[in-house]
């Protein structure tokens, strides 16, 4: 299952819910669009709420540097 997520500061992060069994509960944060860019995974079995707290700054610093990096790359293709 794929959702958006609700808390995040950038209002364009998604989540994949992978089906489960026993103990663990994975979460993988990542950014739509043509090409995936996972930016964490996590078990959040026991950790209910707190996981997206861990989870998500770091993954908001991750996709702020991913898009530097694409604007940069851009910049220097559109200089050429």
């Amino acid at each position: 299952m794929v959702d958006t997520l609700e808390d995040d500061d950038l209002n364009n992060l998604e989540e994949i819910r992978p089906g489960s069994r026993g103990r663990s509960e994975i979460r993988i944060i990542f950014v739509p669009g043509r090409e995936a860019v996972f930016l964490v995974a996590g078990d959040k079995a026991g950790k209910w709420s707190r996981w997206y707290d861990e989870a998500i700054p770091p993954a908001e610093s991750r996709y702020m540097e991913h898009r530097a990096e694409k604007k940069a790359e851009k910049t220097k293709e559109d200089r050429r």
